[in-house]
């Protein structure tokens, strides 16, 4: 059985190459038409650390102002609390920088918005002992003051006492999600059980701890 752990938050860099993708573009207005896509085109490029971005800063300039720790309160969802430590480290590997630009026949609504990805070691530690993760992650950010953290690992690779059930036809992922702003930081764990009974797929999530703004 492969179960793997997820934890969002940062991105990757380095070398000097370019790459073309394409992606859903997110409808920022509120009122586009239900049968309409539009499309973000992106294009990625490799810089180094000390390289100046497009968004007007460096990845060692982002760095700079998030390695460290930040204590937290994590909820459990019966009521109980346990405190939670995120440590942001600098990693190995490219930072990548995203342009994306939207293309289509109606555009006015649409906005892609660019983004770097970071390489980080993201350390995830509770009180209680029931989580205990040092992980390669990805840090995603446009901006100094806002960015998004994700990491996946084994949940073996957990030194903590928390541990999936899963029957012989389920895989189980943990899902680790942080969101950070100028305002707060948001954040939670989620197991994910998926598998097959006969012909029928199945999947199911719930929230097993999280830092909820000003939690």
């Amino acid at each position: 059985m492969l179960t793997t752990l997820t934890l969002l938050a940062a991105l990757a860099g380095c070398s000097d190459s370019t790459s073309k993708s394409t992606d859903t573009g997110p409808d920022l207005s509120g009122n586009q038409e239900p049968d309409i896509m539009e499309v973000c085109d992106s294009e990625q490029t490799s810089f180094a650390r000390d390289q100046g971005l497009p968004l007007g800063f460096t990845a060692a300039d982002l760095m700079a102002g998030l390695v460290g720790t930040t204590g937290l309160t994590g909820h459990y969802p019966e009521g109980t609390t346990t405190d939670v430590d995120v440590t942001i480290l600098d990693g190995e590997g490219p930072v990548v920088f995203t342009e994306r630009f939207v293309t289509g026949t109606d555009t006015k609504d649409f906005v892609c918005f660019d983004v770097v990805t970071v390489p980080i070691t993201l350390v995830v530690t509770s009180s209680d002992e029931a989580f205990n993760f040092d992980l390669s992650a990805s840090l995603n950010a446009a901006a100094t003051d806002s960015f998004t953290v994700t990491a996946e690992a084994q949940v073996s690779d957990n030194r903590g006492s928390h541990s999936i059930e899963v029957e012989e036809n389920e895989t189980a992922t943990y899902r680790i999600l942080q969101m950070v702003s100028a305002e707060d930081v948001q954040g939670s764990i989620e197991e994910r059980i998926e598998g097959v009974s006969g012909d029928v797929a199945f999947a199911g999530q719930g929230t097993l701890i999280s830092w909820p703004e000003g939690g």
